[in-house]
């Protein structure tokens, strides 16, 4: 159901995506603009926030804005329908890289959970979206 690989694997189908998430914005108007969009938004605000969270190891407190940047991305994500593969894929991506959803069903020692079902979504829309193969390994069990 997902690549049993390391995570060069995941950032390889990210590079995918954002390849083809870059030719569907500079081809003209896309039917999931919106989603594509806020794919790219996330992208680089968690680039930037990567970068913050590495100089400012010793700050423990939880900060207040970024928990409600996500809640915002997340309401946008919930009321922003997909009408393509791409779309679907970019709305699944965003999800899974807010939560480590991809790290996470790497290191399930007790088989899947629902956070799986999300990637199995995630990497059927890949498929569709012919940014994947439409073979793909099985879980272990």
């Amino acid at each position: 159901m997902m690549p049993t690989g390391d995570l060069a694997e995941v950032e390889h189908l990210h590079a995918e995506l954002m390849n083809a998430i870059a030719l569907a914005l500079a081809s003209g108007r896309h039917r999931d603009q919106d989603l594509l969009f806020l794919f790219q938004w996330v992208h680089e605000v968690g680039q930037a926030e990567a970068m913050d969270r590495v100089q400012s190891v010793a700050s423990e407190a939880p900060d207040r804005t970024t928990e409600m940047d996500c809640q915002s991305v997340l309401r946008s994500l919930v009321c922003t329908p997909a009408h393509t593969p791409l779309g679907i894929a970019a709305k699944l991506a965003v999800a899974c890289a807010m939560f480590d959803a991809f790290k996470m069903a790497q290191e399930a020692p007790g088989g899947p959970v629902a956070p799986h079902v999300i990637l199995s979504a995630f990497f059927d829309a890949m498929a569709q979206a012919q940014l994947l193969p439409l073979e793909r390994p099985s879980l272990p069990h």
